[in-house]
Order: structure tokens, then sequence, then C-alpha cells
């Protein structure tokens, strides 16, 4: 038998293990990369316009298929819940939803040229809303299920083919800190997919947005004056996202049991002996 001062090191080493074990089952978090980009079935015939594209589950790209003049309404493509982090191809707790749209379109113009992560393919389809006295409501894009209070990094992708069409873009109130070029900054409050995306491989950068309740949400309203006829191409949303509370396994519930039983042991032995 193990003299009393080794066992009680022993049940003590089980206990904290076990603790440990509990935590970092609890308070876990990893970084996400999230891509959603919106596709037309128009132009070339194919309802899949990213070059390369299989599903979110093998490039990472989460691609939501519409059609032209339907409202916005998803047709096919990726699943627009438990989006897929790029980073890790797996499956989150972000959702995305959408809404004031008139369809998506493909063939509105595109990038000249891939820029950094968003490819010259998924600038070619575009979820528009050119005609606001038929849709006065501005255009929404929601993120739910983001970890309250973290802060995001957000990047929209506008494209297309009229020069005139201008965009009010806001999250929260605010404008974009810069675009991605960190050459048009001055351009963030009237935005156009046409002179200052295509043209210049250009988008639109917000580099901490908290997600209030677990939710950011994009504005797309008309600049005053103008009507866009383009619309918007991709989001990428990046940061940390907190992972769900997990159960502790039974191990860990074994191990916790079996030391706080062995401390009860000691204790009365531990009596016995005075006793005695």
């Amino acid at each position: 038998m193990l003299p009393l001062r080794n066992s009680l090191h022993i049940v003590r080493f089980a206990i904290v293990a076990a603790v440990a074990l509990a935590t970092a089952q609890i308070a876990s978090a990893a970084p996400i990369d999230i891509r959603v980009a919106w596709d037309g079935p128009n132009g070339s015939g194919s309802p899949n316009q990213i070059a390369g594209h299989v599903n979110a589950a093998t490039d990472g790209y989460n691609e939501i298929l519409g059609a032209f003049g339907n409202g916005g309404i998803q047709t096919g493509g990726d699943s627009p819940n438990n989006l897929v982090n790029y980073t890790t191809l797996t499956t989150t707790s972000v959702n995305v939803a959408w809404a004031g749209w008139l369809g998506t379109d493909y063939g509105n113009g595109a990038f000249s040229a891939t820029n950094n992560w968003v490819l010259r393919d998924i600038t070619g389809a575009q979820l528009y809303r050119n005609y606001p006295a038929a849709n006065p409501v501005p255009g929404t894009v929601t993120f739910t299920g983001l970890t309250s209070g973290n802060n995001y990094k957000v990047e929209v992708v506008m494209a297309g083919v009229v020069v005139a069409g201008q965009w009010d873009i806001t999250i929260g109130g605010g404008y974009a800190d810069h675009s991605f070029s960190n050459t048009q900054n001055g351009a963030v409050s009237a935005w156009s997919g046409s002179a200052n995306g295509n043209a210049q491989n250009d988008w639109l950068v917000w580099d901490a947005e908290a997600a209030t309740g677990g939710t950011l949400t994009i504005l797309f309203a008309d600049s005053p004056g103008f009507t866009p006829v383009d619309g918007l191409a991709a989001i990428r949303i990046t940061g940390e996202l907190s992972e769900a509370s997990a159960v502790p396994e039974p191990a860990t519930f074994a191990l916790a049991a079996l030391g706080l039983a062995g401390l009860g042991l000691i204790a009365w032995r531990r009596r016995k002996a005075n006793v005695e």
C-alpha cells in the first residue's frame, strides 16, 4: 500500500487533471474565415460559375445560387446555414440570410483578375437590387451565430457594369474603414461596384465590427440620386468563434469522482488513526 502522503498527491493530481480537462472543453475558441459568394444561372448557362467549385466542404467558398428576378430566393448551391470555415473546411455555427434584393444574375461585369482572396470568377455574378421604385427597401445581409461581443473583420465585394451606380453601405450605421487597396478610401460612402470595384479590383473593408448578440447586419442602400445596377458578389468575415460548450466525457466525470472518493477515504483514515 502507498504511504498516505503519496496517495494524497496522486488524488490531488487526478482532481486537478479532471478540472483542467473540463475547462478546456468549455472555454475553447477557433479562428474563422467565412467566405460567401452569390451566383446566378445566366451567362454561360451553367448554374455553377465559380471555376473549380465543387462544394463548400472541399473548396471553402460558400456559394449561394439564385435566379434572375426571383427576389433573391436561393435555388441551389451550398447551404446558408452552418457555413463552412475556409481555413478548416469544417462547418460552423454561423448562418447568413438576406432580404430586400431583386434576384441573382450572372454576366454583369467582373474583376479583371483575381486579387487576394477574391477570385475573379466570383465577381461575375451578383445579388442585385437595381430598381428602387419596385423595391424601395434597402437590401440587407445578416450573419448570425457569431460570438457575441467579439470583433470581426468584414469585407464586401461589389461588382457590375453601370458606372453611374453608387451604394450607401453601412454596418451599425458606419461606413467601411477603407478600401482593400487603401487607394479609394474617399469613396467608401458612395461605392460603385463598377467604377470602384471592377475597374480597380478593389472592395470595402471594416476592420473590427462587434457582433452584438452574435449578429452582424450589412445594410445596402442607394446613394441619393443614384440607381445602382451592379450588385453584391461576395462577403468575407474573419475573426474568432467560441465553440459551443461541450459536455465533459464520462471519463472526465469518472476521474473527478475517483478523486473525490479518494479524498474522502484519506480523510476517514486520518480520523480513524487519530482515534486509535
